[in-house]
């Protein structure tokens, strides 16, 4: 979003990734999934900061596997992590500048990405029986939560990770 020449909004949804254990994983995996799901980020903020407007809002999508372990998802996972760490981190230092940063943590939404997983089939009937609205978030959902933490709305809201996952996170 783009207001006489400054931004107010940016939203960060790159990632990358490798479904491998990780006797499988080499540091070449580890330094091009490190490269985009949090150095570009970094990168970018560097970048952008002088096109911030006063009240730009950022929204870093992380991944509910940035707080809990996940087989053949060791480097996402420790990925988004980082960049989970890396927000709070620029969330303190941007805010007396009066730029909010904030984590959009979506559940499992169905996506191109399931096709990489070995057991797909198994790991989305297992979220959905974990799941109280019995059914995978849609982009949309993700959407107009990023929508809302761009808002005047969420204007109160600094360093948070919105978990948007149907509930996912409340039963074991």
């Amino acid at each position: 979003m783009v207001k006489y020449g400054q931004l107010n909004g940016f939203v960060y949804c790159a990632a990358t990734g490798v479904h491998r254990t990780v006797n499988e994983l080499t540091t070449r995996h580890f330094d091009w999934v490190f490269s985009l799901n949090v150095r570009a980020f970094f990168d970018l903020v560097k970048i952008l900061i002088p096109k911030f407007a006063k009240g730009t809002s950022i929204v870093v999508l992380s991944s509910m596997d940035a707080v809990r372990a996940v087989p053949a998802y060791t480097l996402i996972g420790a990925s988004k992590g980082a960049l989970e760490s890396l927000s709070k981190h620029l969330a303190v230092e941007l805010a007396p500048k009066g730029i909010r940063v904030n984590i959009l943590s979506p559940g499992s939404v169905l996506t191109d990405t399931w096709d990489a997983m070995p057991d797909r089939e198994k790991r989305i009937s297992e979220t959905i029986q974990r799941t109280p609205i019995e059914r995978l978030v849609t982009l949309d959902e993700i959407a107009l939560a990023a929508q809302y933490l761009c808002s005047d709305a969420s204007t109160g809201i600094v360093g948070h990770t919105l978990v948007v996952n149907g509930g996912n996170r409340i039963i074991g």
